[in-house]
């Protein structure tokens, strides 16, 4: 119920940007609430529901060199896209995303058929930015160039912060990126929670 709280001062507070950009420019206005609009809250979030075996790492990137995070036998997981045998999930259990190989995904887990070629919502930040393997500042660091394809798959909250997961496309580093009232992050669309 607090999140439903939260998300629906979460769409005033967007509604009140967005009008005051009016007042300023109607063109403004237009692209403030189409190109920054969350989805309501939904009881499944993103991705198809899987599960691991064993305890498994999540890569930051779909190479066994890159930053690790974990998942582990009974972790909440959706898997939401694949790439060249690598599926791309988020550990709702302890906030952790990465890829992992798909053959370590658990015997008989569904698996996600979306290429994460065309994941998210279009997207891209303004400044060079870091994405974080969890959402926090303290987690593992990717990075987000200005000028690259970042694709917007859903967001997360907490008390103080909205925390966007996106892919990187041309680098292939994924994670979160802190939102700091879009001057780093745009995308088009309504986002989806996670």
């Amino acid at each position: 119920m607090r999140i439903r709280r939260a998300l629906s001062l979460l769409g005033a507070i967007f509604a009140a940007i967005a009008l005051c950009a009016a007042a300023v420019s109607p063109a403004a206005a237009a692209t403030s609430t189409t190109s920054r609009s969350l989805s309501p809250a939904s009881a499944q979030g993103v991705g198809v529901g899987t599960w691991v075996d064993g305890f498994r790492t999540l890569y930051q990137c779909p190479a066994n060199g890159c930053n690790q995070g974990q998942a582990y036998p009974g972790n909440d997981l959706a898997d939401v896209c694949t790439w060249q045998g690598w599926d791309l999930v988020y550990n709702r259990a302890n906030g952790h995303t990465g890829f992992i190989a798909r053959s370590n995904l658990g015997v008989g887990a569904p698996r996600s058929n979306q290429d994460c070629n065309s994941v998210g919502h279009k997207g891209g930040v303004y400044v060079n930015d870091t994405i974080r393997q969890c959402p926090s500042a303290v987690c593992n660091a990717g990075q987000a160039f200005v000028g690259n394809d970042i694709g917007v798959i859903c967001y997360v909250t907490n008390a103080t912060e909205i925390w966007f997961w996106v892919l990187n496309h041309a680098n292939g580093h994924e994670g979160f990126i802190l939102y700091l009232t879009s001057r780093n992050l745009h995308w088009e669309g309504a986002v989806p929670p996670c």
